[in-house]
C-alpha cells in the first residue's frame, strides 16, 4: 500500500520509531544548549555571575547566548467583565483574552 503498513502493529511500530527518534532530537538539543538556571539573590551580587558560564559556551557561528528572569509562582491576569457590553467592549475583551497570562480571573462588573 503507497501509505505503508496501516495496521494497528504497524502503527505501533510507526510511532514507536517515532518516538525513539523525537527523545534523540531532545537529548542532543538539550546537550547543544545546555540550559542551566540559576536562583540568584540580587543582594548577594557583587560582579558578574556568569562568568564561568559564558567561557563554558560552546557557540557556533551567528548563535547567540540568551538570558531569561523568570519570576518563581504562576501569573495571574483578573479580566473586568461588564453585565451588559457594547460589541466594541466585546473586541477589548477578546484582546484582553489573547495576550492574558497564566490563570484567567473573569470578574463582573
Amino acid at each position: 500500500s503507497p501509505r505503508g503498513d496501516v495496521s494497528p502493529a504497524g502503527l505501533r511500530r510507526a510511532r514507536a520509531r517515532w518516538l525513539r527518534a523525537l527523545r534523540s532530537r531532545l537529548r542532543a538539543r538539550e546537550s547543544m544548549l545546555g540550559e542551566r538556571r540559576l536562583v540568584l539573590d540580587e543582594d548577594d551580587i557583587h560582579e558578574d555571575p556568569f562568568v564561568q558560564e559564558r567561557a563554558r559556551m560552546k557557540l557556533a557561528a551567528g548563535e547567540i547566548p540568551t538570558m531569561t528572569y523568570t519570576e518563581p509562582g504562576l501569573t495571574i491576569t483578573t479580566i473586568e467583565v461588564p453585565a451588559m457590553g457594547e460589541v466594541k467592549v466585546w473586541h477589548n475583551f477578546l484582546h484582553q483574552l489573547q495576550v492574558a497570562s497564566g490563570i484567567v480571573v473573569l470578574r463582573g462588573l
